[in-house]
Order: C-alpha cells, then sequence, then structure tokens
C-alpha cells in the first residue's frame, strides 16, 4: 500500500493514465502476488513447498503453450 498511494499522488502530478495503469495495477499488484505466495510457501503448514513447485509447474507449462497458439493466432505486422 505504501507504493500504491505514493504512486497515486505522483501520477496524480507528474504522470499519465497509461503510467498510472502501469504503475498501480501492474506493478503494485504483481508485489501483493508474490507476497501472497511467498507467505503461503513460508508459513503452511500442510505443503508449502509443494504449493510453490505445482505453481511454478503450471505457470511455465500454461506459457509453453500459449506462446506457440498465440503466435499462430496474431498476425504479425511486416
Amino acid at each position: 500500500m505504501l507504493f500504491a498511494s505514493f504512486f497515486i499522488v505522483l501520477m496524480e502530478h507528474h504522470g499519465s493514465d497509461s503510467m498510472r495503469h502501469l504503475l498501480l495495477p501492474g506493478f503494485c499488484g504483481g508485489l501483493t502476488t508474490f507476497s501472497s505466495v511467498a507467505l503461503q510457501t513460508v508459513h503452511s503448514t500442510s505443503g508449502g513447498f509443494v504449493y510453490l513447485v505445482e505453481t511454478l509447474v503450471l505457470s511455465l507449462l500454461l506459457v509453453a503453450i500459449t506462446i506457440p497458439i498465440a503466435r499462430k493466432l496474431i498476425a504479425v505486422k511486416a
């Protein structure tokens, strides 16, 4: 929340809408997601390491499947 509050004020005075959207939900949202995964992994009494491995493996698998499909479906501008 510290970073989000700072970025809100900064973007009100010196930013653009696109930078505000990048920093607030993008950057700050990523921090909260990482924090929740780290917390669940470290403080979990029922398989925190297994949760971390499953999250990493499934995420990489989804990326490996999605990128080739997206490259076939989305035309590249010449």
